[in-house]
């Protein structure tokens, strides 16, 4: 189990050396508890100390053969000792179904897959390995992480949940199920479980970062800033970082510190495809075409990102208004991501801006029975409220998917206000009742914020 758990820390195309370090520890614990002869644990700690990813790869293949081999028991007390707070392969005295060299390769393949962007095919493959192994944590993690990016959110808050079952002594399983609860706008229960992933890891960045943006989300703007500092503070120094808190200073009115960080933002050198889109966005706000050069640059890194993607599309749609790029935009993303209800949903609504009502009219009708997030709702009134400039049956329609989008998330409701693509709706006094039902809704509850993020 320490082999394996070893080896996929250590494959992980990452620059967090903190995850590295883990590895090579779990690696050493490995070593210790299999009794391997002085001149080989040095051997192996030599490679699995390497820069060289394959040399730390193959160190590891050896030294799984070499305790498949042997036969080699590990003590059960040992094995406790060193799981720390990673989830590892499947329980004690559990025989997996294929042999270790075999799941490691599977296991390997299906991070690179979702380190590609392919989702859909890491999902495929991660389904498989869960039945093979279904008390292990980090597989179902994974396939919580493939079926978010596909906006498959039930199975992948079942796949989240399941490895908080089998590992609750993990802040991951914690923080990433408050993640997708965050892409939901449900906030609250994002906080619940980031205070617990905080008891596990005090000073996580990541906890930190997620808090802020669940925090942003409520409209409690002056703990946001807090929690997004506590993130830069514990390490993350990375562009979306200061621009989070970037947004926080400018709604609190703090315009000089707030240029500070979009500054800091510009200077560092983006991490990962996140941090590329993040750039985009705000340069989005001046300048659409180094907005779209930073997506295109942030694609040669990252070429089969959704998050740079979508980006694109929102550049392209909402701010530069150029429905004809995002239509292409759109139709790439649903090829690669064909079950994505999400960006079905967004290919009707670029129909509908182009006036193509019929095209728009049949992907809603196709889509409509399997829409369940309010957001979800909230894009599918959009449709309705375009299609219905030229077929008024459709006004109705975009009403009722309002209501319901307001009903499950009153917090959509300044979104919704704001919409360009709810204007056709006009005044209607249905429209003005729901808007000010969710309004005051939120104002016995919780701060109105001036964006959903």
């Amino acid at each position: 189990e320490l082999f394996a758990e070893a080896s996929r820390l250590l494959c992980i195309p990452s620059v967090d050396d903190d995850l590295r370090q883990r590895g090579i520890a779990t690696a050493a614990a490995a070593i210790e508890m299999v009794g391997l002869d002085k001149s080989a644990s040095i051997e192996f700690t030599r490679a699995i100390a390497s820069d060289d990813q394959a040399q730390v790869l193959a160190a590891v293949d050896l030294m799984m053969a070499y305790a498949d081999a042997q036969s080699l028991r590990v003590d059960e007390t040992a094995l406790q000792q060193y799981r720390g707070q990673w989830p590892t392969s499947p329980n004690a005295g559990e025989s997996p179904s294929m042999h270790p060299s075999a799941m490691i390769a599977q296991r390997q393949q299906a991070f690179q897959l979702l380190s590609d962007g392919r989702f859909a095919e890491a999902k495929t493959l991660l389904e498989r390995l869960v039945e093979q192994y279904p008390h292990d944590a980090t597989l179902w993690l994974e396939l919580g992480t493939a079926c978010a990016a596909t906006r498959q959110h039930d199975r992948s808050m079942a796949a989240f949940t399941a490895a908080q079952a089998i590992a609750p002594e993990c802040p991951l399983v914690w923080r990433h199920r408050a993640y997708l609860s965050i892409d939901q706008a449900r906030y609250d229960d994002a906080l619940r479980d980031l205070d617990v992933a905080a008891q596990l890891s005090p000073r996580s960045p990541d906890v930190a970062m997620n808090r802020a943006l669940a925090l942003l989300g409520l409209g409690q703007t002056a703990d946001a800033e807090a929690a997004a500092s506590e993130a830069i503070l514990n390490g993350m120094n990375r562009p979306r970082a200061y621009l989070v808190r970037a947004r926080c200073r400018h709604r609190l009115g703090n315009d000089s510190d707030a240029e500070a960080d979009q500054q800091t933002a510009l200077a560092l050198e983006p991490v990962d495809a996140d941090d590329w889109a993040a750039r985009a966005v705000l340069l989005a706000s001046t300048d659409t075409d180094r907005a779209i050069h930073e997506i295109e640059r942030g694609l040669q890194h990252f070429p089969h990102s959704i998050v740079l993607l979508r980006n694109k599309l929102h550049i392209l749609a909402d701010v530069r208004g150029d429905n004809e790029q995002a239509l292409a935009v759109c139709r790439e993303l649903c090829r690669v991501l064909p079950d994505s209800i999400s960006e079905k949903i967004g290919l009707a609504v670029c129909h509908a801006r182009l006036q193509q009502f019929e095209a728009a009219k049949q992907i809603a009708a196709e889509v409509k029975s399997q829409v369940v997030l309010p957001i979800g709702q909230l894009q599918l009134a959009c449709v309705y409220s375009l299609v219905g400039q030229h077929d008024p049956e459709y006004r109705s329609a975009a009403i009722e998917c309002l209501q319901r989008a307001l009903a499950s998330q009153p917090l959509l409701v300044e979104r919704a206000s704001r919409d360009p693509d709810l204007k056709p709706l006009g005044d209607d006094p249905e429209v003005r009742r729901l808007i000010a039902a969710a309004r005051q809704l939120l104002s016995v509850t919780t701060p109105v914020p001036s964006v959903v993020e």
